[in-house]
């Protein structure tokens, strides 16, 4: 997802991340926020996790018996330190080991806020 730009000023971000899942088969998703096209925690961690199911938590999805497709919801709502001030570009990156596994979401049901503490 493309997101939003924002202007920073230097501060800690606490960023949520709410995105509603159709599942049809079972399989792996895992979301991740990003700033200017970089995984968030990487400002934070210092260093580069290479797979992206271990950054912000991962979501199982399996049909219930009987079910076309099960309903869910990943989120995250984390601090994120050390990002530099300026213009940033904040979107949302997803990755999964099923590609068959998840379609279609209510766009009106995501939410996307960036907050900047002080």
């Amino acid at each position: 997802m493309n997101g939003f730009r924002g202007t920073t000023s230097g501060g800690p971000l606490l960023i949520q991340v709410n995105i509603p899942i159709s599942a049809s088969s079972p399989g792996l998703l895992a979301c991740q926020p990003t700033v200017d096209g970089n995984w968030a925690g990487s400002y934070s961690l210092g260093q580069a996790v290479s797979d992206d199911f271990h950054k912000e938590g991962v979501v199982s999805a399996v049909a219930p018996w009987g079910s076309r497709a099960s309903q869910m919801q990943w989120s995250t709502s984390r601090v994120y330190a050390s990002i530099p001030a300026g213009p940033h570009q904040f979107a949302v990156q997803c990755a999964t080991d099923s590609s068959e596994s998840f379609f279609g979401t209510s766009v009106s049901m995501l939410s996307f806020s960036v907050v900047e503490l002080r």
